[in-house]
């Protein structure tokens, strides 16, 4: 934000660049983690219904978050490595927050990025999908849930995967479309 009202310049100190641009990017692969387990629980509640409700506990719940967290954190450290690689003589890239990258700093990021792509967005998304066309499936097939239950269920299914596209497609193509040009800003 600081960057922005900026006129797009960074005058801060480089270490609260990396420490933002962490932040920042944890919270977004989180948000798509958190969705897929969300999904998940959904999907076990209604496949499994008395064996999940025998396993279920807060406990579960807390480390399986707890572990989304440590997986996004791990994967946000290349924000520090990145950053702080030391710079070719006469090369500068102040006054701009994780843009301007080497050519040493993107044939490490580039890869990076691909993976990101694929496991903390596309294995995530798919993941979701199948767990709700299958909640979904186990909705219609049951003839004892009220239709108006049913349409709510399937519409928030439908809705969830829909925000899911909506809010973390654009975001994530963009690593697809850096890797495959050689560009990462």
């Amino acid at each position: 934000m600081y960057e922005a009202a900026a006129g797009m310049k960074w005058y801060l100190p480089q270490a609260l660049c990396s420490i933002a641009s962490f932040f920042f990017f944890t919270t977004i692969y989180t948000s798509s983690l958190l969705l897929m387990a969300i999904a998940v629980d959904r999907y076990l509640g209604l496949a499994f219904p008395i064996k999940y409700r025998l396993l279920r506990k807060p406990l579960y719940a807390t480390a399986g978050s707890i572990l989304i967290w440590l997986v996004s954190i791990a994967h946000c450290t290349i924000v520090f490595v990145i950053v702080h690689m030391p710079l070719p003589n006469g090369t500068k890239t102040e006054h701009v927050c994780y843009e301007q990258f080497t050519e040493k700093q993107k044939k490490i990021l580039l890869p990076v990025r691909l993976e990101f792509f694929v496991v903390i967005y596309i294995l995530p998304l798919l993941v979701s999908i199948f767990c709700y066309i299958n909640c979904i499936y186990i909705l219609y097939t049951r003839p004892h849930i009220a239709k108006v239950k049913k349409q709510r269920a399937i519409g928030m299914a439908l809705c969830t995967l829909t925000i899911f596209l909506l809010c973390f497609l654009p975001y994530n193509t963009s690593h697809l479309v850096g890797f495959s040009s050689n560009e990462s800003s």
